[in-house]
């Protein structure tokens, strides 16, 4: 029985004619292996888009913490200022003995500080600076700058402060008493303003509100896609800001993986699969220095799988195309390999007839097999032809931007300063103690620039001037500074912080590890083209060759370099471009020379 299905099967086969067979050998072995080739392809291009949007998420994620980080450390700067300030120690130090004179004196107390808490409101990251001052005080009920002091301690929070130590504590909006303007949506950190001469004595207290539609725009970057939710969350799980489905974020702040997440500590960025509502997707969190906060990010896998529709459609095309031509390709081959046959056949049956005057010959191979070989591979040929076409066409993939890396003033250069202060007060000199005083409020004045980010050319020098001078006092004048700068290029702006971080280098890995610690520093600008070159050149011992060769690539703090360095390299770059940036020579020995390239015009971009 099955003998005779099998002989049935092949007696159907060899009816069917030669070219129709050809022709469906061909269509079965080239749209399979299309249409394989063509899902290959599909996976292979939705995995690498999925991988390119994580990686795009993730930067524009690292970016935005780190932003609000150096947002929270202007906050932190400006907060020891004002703990610092000689006139707000004196106001809380004030006690009313004259009652006839004790109005003027408060009014003069009052005007003081609010001039003073102006000046440092001018920074465009802050909306008002306030103080909580005793009751007895007649503009403690103020409630714009100044605050009641009894009304802090009757909310809990100075019992925090206390536990909290000399840091600043951070509330949502909705926790201190909004003021006078009656503005609630304001996130407030406090810190408690100590007695310089019995540190562990309480004095009042420092506020320093932000405006939190400010904070919602910083954190409102790391959105990666319109349905994905990013929130600024405290380690009690109270929402600071957000952005995204409010209803979304509340069920994920009711999950315990996200609660238990809340409470790990998490410097780095870490991403994790979760699952929100039936929505599954990716959690990018981290710590934001300075803070009990954690800055979250979910992503659903549906938005990074819209990613790919695409790609999914134009691979169909491109597959539907190639059957289309591989259709008309079967029709032409088959036509041709019968055509062929046929002539085969009619010279062999003249050769049965005894006619051997006209023999079958294919000359240069072109039988029925090698013809039918050639046009194949010319066929594969046009399809690899095309599928390099279409590969470099996708691996035109924008990278996402670099870190904002911003460069850190050494606090060890604050300590350093004030132990000398220190010392001069012992041998009680004023002039000195007065001049370095001044010089010490001008490096911060200039450090800080009101916030904001660009500065002019001679406001940089005046900052290394500041810090030369201030250096010098300490070292006994051992430093010569020489600055070589035409006036037309003073006014150029450029980024902040770039020579200072040098000088400071030349100082204490050039100048003062010379046997006599004395040596000069030269810095010099010219325009070269489109180009602002600035260079500063030390006489100190130099670098070796070894050393020198890494200097700007290493993550480790080196004997001639540091983290300051690398960071100026590298926020050059993120403002100016990969062509500008640091460039070190040094012969060993005789001294080092950095040069800093940038934009002529001075324009960040």
């Amino acid at each position: 029985m099955r003998n005779a299905v099998i002989k049935g099967i092949v007696g159907a086969v060899n009816n069917i004619g030669l070219r129709k067979k050809l022709y469906t050998s061909l269509l079965v072995f080239i749209f399979i292996p299309l249409l394989v080739f063509g899902y290959y392809l599909y996976d292979k291009f939705s995995a690498r888009l999925i991988d390119q949007f994580e990686y795009t998420a993730g930067q524009a994620f690292e970016q935005t913490a780190g932003y609000l980080e150096y947002k929270i450390f202007n906050v932190n700067s400006i907060a020891n200022i004002v703990m610092m300030e000689s006139k707000i120690q004196e106001l809380f130090k004030y006690t009313p003995s004259d009652k006839y004179n004790e109005s003027i004196i408060q009014d003069e107390y009052y005007r003081d500080n609010l001039n003073f808490l102006y000046s440092l409101e001018r920074s465009k990251d802050i909306y008002r600076i306030g103080l909580y001052v005793p009751s007895e005080l007649v503009f403690a009920n103020e409630r714009d700058h100044f605050f009641n002091w009894s009304s802090l301690a009757e909310s809990g929070i100075v019992e925090r402060m206390e536990e909290n130590g000399g840091k600043l504590i951070w509330l949502p909006s909705g926790i201190l008493d909004p003021g006078h303007g009656g503005q609630t949506n304001l996130i407030s950190a406090l810190c408690r303003i100590r007695n310089l001469g019995n540190y562990h004595q309480t004095l009042g207290a420092c506020r320093i509100d932000l405006l939190e539609s400010d904070v919602h725009d910083i954190i409102a970057r790391a959105r990666a896609t319109p349905s994905s939710l990013v929130a600024l969350v405290n380690e009690n799980g109270q929402t600071i800001t957000s952005v995204g489905d409010p209803q979304l974020l509340a069920a994920g702040l009711e999950q315990q993986e996200i609660s238990d997440i809340l409470q790990e500590p998490g410097e780095a960025q870490v991403s994790a699969k979760i699952k929100i509502e039936n929505r599954h997707g990716v959690l990018l969190y981290k710590d934001v220095k300075g803070t009990d906060w954690k800055l979250l990010s979910f992503i659903p896998d549906e938005d990074m799988l819209r990613t790919t529709e695409s790609v999914k459609k134009e691979t169909a095309v491109f597959v539907l195309v190639l059957c289309v031509l591989a259709y008309g390709f079967a029709i032409f081959i088959s036509s041709t390999i019968t055509s062929r046959i046929k002539k085969l056949v009619v010279q062999l049956k003249q050769t049965e007839r005894g006619d051997f005057k006209q023999p079958v010959v294919f000359r240069g191979g072109h039988d029925e097999i090698g013809q039918l070989g050639m046009k194949f591979n010319h066929m594969l040929g046009k399809i690899s032809d095309l599928i390099e076409e279409k590969y470099n066409l996708g691996k035109s993939v924008k990278g996402a931007e670099l870190k904002a890396l911003q460069a850190q003033i050494n606090p060890h250069f604050l300590y350093n300063t004030l132990e000398c202060i220190r010392w001069m007060t012992k041998e009680n000199k004023s002039e000195e103690i007065n001049r370095l005083l001044y010089l010490l409020a001008k490096f911060y004045r200039l450090s800080l620039s009101k916030g904001e980010e660009v500065i002019s050319l001679r406001d940089e020098l005046e900052h290394i001037k500041a810090y030369v001078e201030i250096q010098n006092i300490r070292f006994d004048d051992s430093i010569q500074l020489e600055i070589d700068v035409p006036e037309e290029l003073l006014e150029l702006n450029l980024i902040k912080l770039v020579l200072q971080p040098i000088v400071e280098n030349s100082i204490l890995h050039g100048i003062l590890e010379k046997e006599n610690g004395t040596g000069r520093i030269q810095v010099k600008a010219e325009c070269k083209g489109e180009e602002l070159e600035l260079s500063v050149t030390d006489d100190g011992p130099g670098i070796e060759e070894e050393v020198l060769k890494n200097i700007l690539n290493s993550d480790k703090r080196s004997r001639n370099s540091g983290y300051g360095i690398k960071n100026v390299n590298e926020r050059i770059k993120l403002y100016y471009g990969s062509e500008y940036g640091l460039e070190y020579r040094s012969v060993y020995g005789e001294g080092t020379t950095v040069l800093i390239r940038l934009p002529a015009h001075g324009a960040v971009l």
